[in-house]
């Protein structure tokens, strides 16, 4: 699914007859992932899917030519924005995982009333970035380690920078990247900790 954010816009879209998904797909495409989806229960925990949905939707990347390429052109498409002039897409954090379909149908409804990209890209950000806060307020977190490839995104850490309350520290990768490439070197820590346990 990384590889082709339409099929993250596909899966999230609630109206899988949305018009926009004939430019995306043949009629053979969209029979057989109406299909999929009527009996599909897979899972992904993975927030750059969501990236990929909102890249696919503002018409950005459909099929990703190298990998992030959608979350990339995203940043790319902000000029610049007002942290007091954003607004969060979900409120009321409850227990339980991200609201992402209330995410999403914020982006969507902004989207189809033709809201500009730029803010809407912008607002989906600063709901990330809220959220992040919320759930570790929740939990009452005070260290937050920014770990994962869209942490890699400068304008989603820069208003982390900016929205982090007092008493919360933010953890940023300096040295490496935060992104999927640095899985083996926590696995070579791991094992080098372990090992020294066992010593």
């Amino acid at each position: 699914m990384s590889r082709e954010p339409r099929l993250s816009l596909f899966s999230l879209n609630e109206d899988q007859n949305a018009d926009f998904l004939h430019s995306k797909f043949s009629d053979q495409e969209l029979k057989i992932y109406k299909n999929l989806s009527r009996r599909n229960t897979l899972k992904t925990s993975s927030v750059g899917r969501i990236f990929d949905a909102v890249a696919s939707l503002l018409g950005l990347c459909d099929i990703n030519s190298y990998e992030g390429e959608g979350a990339i052109l995203l940043e790319n498409a902000i000029d610049g924005y007002d942290l007091d002039n954003l607004k969060s897409y979900t409120n009321n954090l409850r227990e339980g995982p991200i609201p992402t379909q209330e995410i999403w149908n914020g982006i969507y409804k902004d989207y189809c009333i033709g809201q500009d990209s730029g803010n809407i890209i912008s607002n989906f950000l600063f709901t990330l970035a809220r959220l992040i806060f919320e759930l570790a307020d929740q939990h009452q977190i005070k260290k937050i380690a920014c770990s994962g490839g869209v942490f890699q995104n400068t304008t989603l850490v820069d208003m982390m920078i900016d929205l982090v309350p007092e008493g919360v520290k933010l953890y940023l990768n300096r040295d490496l990247s935060p992104n999927d490439e640095n899985i083996a070197f926590g696995q070579i820590f791991y094992h080098l900790h372990d090992m020294d346990q066992k010593q």
